[in-house]
């Protein structure tokens, strides 16, 4: 019987996918004990030949096309396949320790039953030089987490764990009916938060999150995506999200637009002021412009219905 399923969703990136299926396959815990399950997400590439090509080697992996687009809906159809107690998700660019599963397993036989849901540290694998204006700051929008050499309960809206590295009960999951759509990257569209949601919903049903930093994964850190540009886009659509998850959860909204109003505006001053009067470093106007594009996504994300 299988303890647990690890659930890849994936989106075009076979030459990353076969380095984390490899590392799903080199783990320590017993073949016979787990599940591979890939979800493939309308890709257009070699994606399911190269899955395909892994089943008829090993009998515990598993290939299911998802039509929808979005990585919550696959997550969603992943898990629905899945037939063990406990889910496993790891991003198609990252690498598990090949403790992974086996860690995994031990913290929730060594847990209570309401620790629904537990996450770890991730690290990343840099495939170009760290530039002087990408600072430490930054590394999160990159997927580094990192709290620490300890073990702690965790709440979502200050501390969560990422989806990319996170292992969660099945009946917990259907507990809270799994991630909610409206969340998440959708093909080209980088929407976030499904991983947030998730976990501010199993606080809601008196679950807890648990971080452990011995479970522990890798997550590339593309060539492609080390400008600056590529960040400005990526802090806007964290804003957004952030501002749609908090329009989901049905709190009000007008207070929080006021604030938001007066912080953009304040930024906003600050960027361009200081852009005139060349009075910041181009590291400090960068950060500037950074925090006006998350608050006018923020914005964007109280008041849009999409």
């Amino acid at each position: 019987m299988n303890l647990i399923s690890a659930i890849i969703c994936t989106y075009n990136r076979s030459e990353y996918l076969k380095k984390a299926i490899d590392s799903l396959l080199n783990q320590s815990l017993s073949k016979d004990k787990y599940e591979i399950i890939i979800v493939d997400n309308c890709c257009t590439d070699n994606t399911m030949e190269l899955v395909l090509s892994y089943k008829k080697i090993y009998n515990n992996i598993k290939y299911i096309y998802e039509s929808e687009a979005g990585v919550s809906v696959a997550r969603n159809t992943g898990t629905k396949l899945s037939q063990a107690p406990l889910i496993a998700y790891l991003d198609d660019d990252a690498v598990a320790e090949n403790s992974w599963l086996k860690t995994i397993t031990e913290l929730f036989q060594e847990s209570n039953a309401d620790v629904a849901l537990i996450g770890g540290p991730i690290s990343i694998i840099w495939e170009t030089e760290i530039p002087d204006w990408l600072d430490p700051s930054l590394h999160v929008y990159l997927g580094k987490l990192d709290y620490g050499e300890t073990h702690q309960i965790l709440f979502p809206e200050k501390t969560p764990v990422f989806e990319g590295n996170m292992a969660i009960r099945k009946n917990y999951f259907e507990l809270v009916n799994g991630f909610d759509t409206a969340l998440g990257p959708k093909g080209k569209l980088f929407l976030t938060n499904e991983g947030v949601h998730l976990q501010q919903k199993i606080i809601e049903k008196k679950g807890k999150i648990l971080f452990s930093a011995n479970m522990k994964i890798q997550h590339h850190a593309k060539k492609s995506v080390i400008y600056k540009k590529w960040f400005e886009n990526r802090v806007l659509s964290n804003g957004y999200s952030n501002g749609k998850t908090f329009k989901i959860l049905n709190k009000k909204i007008l207070p929080v637009l006021g604030r938001e109003f007066k912080s953009l505006f304040y930024f906003g001053f600050r960027y361009y002021f200081n852009t005139a009067k060349r009075n910041k470093s181009e590291n400090s106007l960068f950060h500037l412009k950074l925090n006006f594009q998350y608050k006018l996504g923020y914005i964007k994300g109280l008041i849009k219905s999409v």
